[in-house]
């Protein structure tokens, strides 16, 4: 049966069309160049130029067959988008408050005139979209309203400059605080900005070129990584009444003996992965007090298979436990805890690669779909730690009772996947 229908791995479920998360927890955004007619013979006629936005929960269209571990399946034929021409150069936005009843699904449709958007992301009170337009080189932001648990009224906000000399685009967000936004090229360059489009600082990496630059999710540090083997963190410095004061290079990663692909933070910036093209990956402990001279210590090593001319991508659970890794070819998922790996998920042409808030799907965009994954690792893992707090202490009743509840839930939830 996986067979017939292409599903290689029993995590896996495969979308006919794509949708991208945003901020809001009740609705997603996808980013479209160009969308053809949706047919059955070719359904997902849809451009590349996805990108997860860290926060928010990706909901799923155009499943090819309903299967125990899938979320749901929409109907076909409702759709907002299939069996229609859509205007090129888009942005939608989709309701994700009925995403099982299609009559009631809503979307929103956002032209960007004369260009299209190859990132995009969400402010943190998400009353606007940023996106950084592919011809223009620049960012611009689009306003948008709310009315009726919807948006609407989407309106062309302020557009940045255009300043990095490179059009290839690898570090683009905003700080959950909003007091920056950040891009950076393929070079060595990355630049801070104020909400207004006025630029606070460019800084140079110093790492020969970028493969991935990235905000914290505390809205603290940028991380970076290169064709060096080592990552620069740098902590971007406000005053107490919000003025931009510098940004300083407050500590590095090392360990790795050739150059460093991509990154990841887990939730609360304690935990960095990174993915090398000495053919291993790392976990960092970057919990640690800097100011006091302490430096940040790799708590796991492990391999992962590379051998494709693609540059591999990696992700990290919110609660670092679990690493996922596309590798050119497939996706291998491992144990953050010990580096032991669990599964293997063929996988091709994958632009992006991240966990949901909640670490209960991984997400992984390219080849004109999006593909969702339980994180069955996950739930093992939660397992194994849950039994062991259970086992090594005294607890009361209630504490007991609630460890019991969360090792059957999960227990119930693995017995899809035997």
């Amino acid at each position: 049966m996986q067979e017939e229908m292409g599903l290689r791995n029993p995590l896996h479920f495969e979308i006919i069309w794509y949708l991208a998360c945003m901020r809001v927890r009740t609705h997603w955004v996808y980013v479209q160049q160009g969308v053809h007619k949706l047919t059955q013979k070719n359904p997902a006629c849809v451009s590349p130029y996805i990108y997860l936005v860290p926060l928010g929960l990706l909901l799923v269209a155009f499943i090819k067959k309903l299967q125990p571990w899938q979320l749901k399946n929409t109907s076909r034929q409702h759709g907002a988008v299939d069996d229609e021409d859509t205007t090129n150069r888009s942005i939608l936005l989709w309701t994700a408050n009925n995403i099982a009843d299609t009559q009631q699904r809503k979307s929103l449709r956002v032209n960007v005139e004369y260009d299209h958007a190859v990132k995009i992301a969400w402010s943190p009170d998400s009353k606007a979209i940023l996106i950084h337009k592919a011809l223009e080189n620049c960012v611009e932001v689009i306003k948008v309203e709310k009315k009726d648990g919807f948006l609407v009224n989407p309106t062309k906000g302020i557009t940045f400059t255009s300043v990095h000399e490179s059009d290839v685009i690898v570090g683009f967000g905003i700080a959950c605080t909003g007091r920056f936004i950040m891009t950076a090229s393929d070079k060595t360059d990355f630049v801070l900005w104020n909400l207004k489009g006025n630029i606070l600082d460019k800084l140079d990496t110093c790492l020969a070129n970028n493969n991935a630059v990235k905000i914290s999710p505390c809205g603290r540090f940028i991380a970076a990584c290169g064709f060096t083997p080592d990552v620069k963190v740098w902590e971007v410095r406000f005053s107490k009444t919000g003025e931009y004061q510098k940004t300083v290079n407050v500590f590095n990663l090392s360990g790795h003996s050739s150059g460093i692909y991509d990154l990841a933070f887990d939730q609360n910036t304690s935990h960095i992965a990174t993915v090398s093209k000495d053919g291993t990956w790392k976990v960092f402990d970057t919990k640690i007090e800097f100011d006091l001279g302490q430096s940040a210590r790799c708590i796991v090593t492990s391999k992962y298979n590379f051998n494709s001319a693609e540059t591999p991508l990696i992700a990290m659970s919110l609660n670092a436990e679990v690493v996922a890794i596309w590798n050119g070819t497939s996706i291998e998922i491992f144990s953050g805890l010990d580096g032991t790996r669990d599964a293997v998920i063929d996988e091709f042409g994958v632009t992006s690669l991240k966990f949901d808030p909640l670490s209960k799907y991984l997400l992984a965009t390219g080849d004109r779909h999006v593909r969702v994954y339980h994180n069955v690792t996950g739930y093992k893992i939660s397992n194994v730690v849950t039994r062991s707090v259970l086992n090594g202490s005294n607890h009361s009743a209630a504490t007991r009772e609630r460890l019991e509840k969360l090792i059957a839930e999960n227990e119930k939830f693995l017995a899809n996947f035997e």
